[in-house]
């Protein structure tokens, strides 16, 4: 999965600036995700209002629309302002299930200076510990700032 991910940021990071293409960069980035991690897979951005965490774009099956900062792992990533990494949900205190067939989750936040704008959220259906990818994770969404802001 490493060569597959080094890959994605690549292209990510191939992606230009221009402001008209920010919203179709990040559609592509997250497609390029999702194709990336297969089947059953999920991924998508929660986005802040200021209050809680909105569904940004996405791919996969219909998820929740709403998190609360602090609830889940979403929320705990917000809060927190860093990766957290859950190689199998079902241990993780307050997982907020909004896919049946989720087995692990990543979520890295996405920010502009120290202001957190989103939440980089990927679901497998396999239990995984992302350790060696996290830093590529980490990348990904740093350069999907620049299409947020």
């Amino acid at each position: 999965l490493t060569e597959e991910l080094q890959s994605v940021l690549l292209s990510v990071q191939a992606m230009d600036d221009r402001p008209e293409l920010q919203l179709p960069h990040l559609y592509n980035a997250l497609s390029l995700l999702h194709v990336t991690l297969g089947e059953g897979s999920w991924v998508g951005l929660y986005c802040s209002t200021g209050s809680e965490l909105l569904l940004g774009p996405f791919q996969g099956t219909p998820a929740c629309e709403r998190i609360a900062f602090g609830k889940g792992v979403v929320g705990a990533c917000f809060s927190r302002g860093e990766t957290i990494a859950v190689p199998d949900v079902h241990q993780f205190p307050g997982y907020i299930c909004c896919d049946e067939a989720a087995a692990s989750e990543i979520c890295v936040p996405i920010k502009s200076g120290n202001k957190t704008l989103a939440i980089l959220d990927i679901d497998l259906p396999y239990k995984y510990d992302y350790t060696e990818e996290i830093s590529l994770f980490e990348k990904i969404a740093n350069r999907l700032a620049s299409f947020i802001e």
